[in-house]
């Protein structure tokens, strides 16, 4: 009886322990939906740099989903930005097309 009290007390703590250190980070439960939007909208700028913008993002999985609009008809990419919640990354498919299109190297500077 002894010993399960004991087995029970130790679980009780380090999970308790676990609980408080997520509570010290709030990163632990990733990037929000604005400073989410925020990283994908500055990446768009600096990446993309065309008539355009990023559209109404989803959830899914690991990663914040942003449709990528371009032009006056708002005509959306087949690649979407993806952010991951986690770590911030950004990463978009569509980016060495783009560039190449516009007679960039991959750093997004003109030829």
């Amino acid at each position: 009886m002894r010993m399960t009290l004991i087995a029970v007390l130790t679980c009780t703590i380090v999970f308790a322990s676990q609980d408080a250190s997520s509570a010290d980070n709030p990163k632990s439960a990733g990037l929000t939906k604005a400073e989410a939007t925020l990283v994908a909208s500055r990446f768009f700028a600096n990446e993309i740099a065309i008539e355009g913008a990023v559209a109404e993002p989803a959830q899914r999985g690991d990663f914040w989903v942003f449709p990528v609009k371009f032009g006056y008809a708002n005509s959306v990419a087949r690649d979407p930005i993806l952010v991951n919640r986690f770590t911030g990354q950004v990463s978009w498919a569509g980016l060495t097309e783009h560039n190449a299109r516009l007679g960039r190297s991959k750093a997004g500077t003109p030829k």
